[in-house]
């Protein structure tokens, strides 16, 4: 095993147009298990690298480089690397540009951040990037980028394994994804922050919900503005429905794939987050209760149960009606005026939510109620 660059060390390497280079089960005690550039890989056209079942003591399980530049039409296929020590399981790089149609890496692992990609400073991606079956031990376990701006105009992610957030980006001032996919993330969906005066933008991310997701931390956005239209595929994964919540807090916009707070509920599959605002009427509380909050879906305790003397007949209703003239109710949440007790015979009711069979009163002398439930 090499000290740094397993199969490759070299200061700059630009590819002939046309030309392949291959590295295979290579292994490295530092840096770059396959290969390791202190400087620029320049994919050119047509040109092809492979790197595939390697094993890094340091950072890059499959590349190590300063600066990758692929090319339109160059293609770079990562594979089965690994850092179980350190960053990027299979590429580390200072920055990375991508004209190419297709960026991919898949089965990559690392102990710390950047189970598939780690770049340092910038990530420019004008094609597709597209991780599969990755592995990080914290933030990104899909895709880490420390600092500079990022542009990704399509994103797929399938399988992420570890608890951090699948995607962690911190940007200068831009941090823009176009269409994002992801399926099978097991932690956060991500973790976007940029400087207060910059701007997160993400136009539309697709979101399936499954087995290893129920249980996933929240999702962190954090900018001097942000946009982020987010779609839920949650099937039958919830009994309270599915959401798509957003809450701000001191650590900035808190966004997640979840279940209505009970007692609150819906009979959706899906949910959408629109330019980071919420539905606030997608979460209803029951009927024999009122909203207190109707501002605050996200907060279940504020259904409250109607009180005594009163009805909830409808959904998210923010008020109770009271029991008719006739009629009392000593119970708390009853939810049909049916529910309201009728008077018996001989007594009569005459105000609106009554509470209590004392508030039937004796018909007075010479009256007569002859049938329950009759008004004074």
């Amino acid at each position: 095993a090499a000290m740094a660059g397993g199969g490759m060390k070299v200061d700059s390497l630009d590819t002939f147009a046309d030309a392949r280079l291959e590295i295979v089960n290579a292994t490295s005690k530092g840096s770059g298990g396959g290969i390791m550039v202190a400087n620029t890989v320049q994919i050119r056209p047509n040109a092809t690298i492979v790197v595939r079942g390697t094993t890094a003591g340091s950072a890059g399980g499959s590349i190590h480089v300063g600066a990758l530049l692929l090319s339109e039409n160059g293609t770079l296929q990562v594979s089965n690397g690994s850092a179980p020590a350190s960053f990027g399981g299979c590429i580390f790089a200072g920055t990375v540009e991508s004209n190419a149609t297709l960026l991919a890496v898949s089965d990559c692992n690392a102990k710390s951040a950047g189970g598939g990609l780690y770049v340092k400073q910038s990530l420019s991606v004008n094609g597709v990037l597209r991780t599969t079956r990755t592995r990080g031990a914290v933030s990104g376990s899909s895709v880490f980028v420390a600092g500079g701006n990022t542009y990704v105009a399509a994103l797929e992610i399938d399988t992420v394994i570890g608890d951090g957030a699948a995607v962690a980006v911190t940007a200068e001032h831009t941090l823009h994804l176009g269409s994002v996919e992801l399926i099978g993330a097991e932690g956060a969906m991500f973790d976007l922050a940029a400087n207060p005066d910059g701007a997160v933008v993400v136009e539309s991310l697709n979101v399936l919900v499954n087995n290893n997701f129920l249980s996933s931390a929240v999702s962190r956005v954090s900018a001097g503005s942000h946009s982020i239209t987010m779609f839920c595929d949650c099937g039958e994964a919830w009994e309270g429905g599915c959401w798509a919540a957003t809450e701000e807090t001191d650590e900035g916009t808190e966004i997640r794939c979840t279940s209505c707070p009970a007692p609150r509920s819906n009979n959706r599959t899906t949910s959408r987050l629109i330019n980071s605002a919420m539905t606030y009427g997608e979460c209803a509380c029951p009927v024999g209760t009122r909203d207190l909050d109707p501002s605050r879906p996200s907060i279940g305790a504020s259904c409250q149960s109607c009180p005594t003397g009163e009805y909830g007949p409808r959904f998210n209703a923010s008020t109770c009606d009271r029991c008719t003239l006739g009629r009392y109710s000593s119970a708390e949440g009853i939810s049909s005026p049916d529910d309201c007790r009728m008077c018996e015979a001989g007594r009569a009711s005459a105000v609106l939510g009554a509470k209590s069979a004392d508030d039937c009163e004796l018909c007075p002398l010479g009256t007569s109620a002859g049938a329950s439930g009759q008004s004074a």
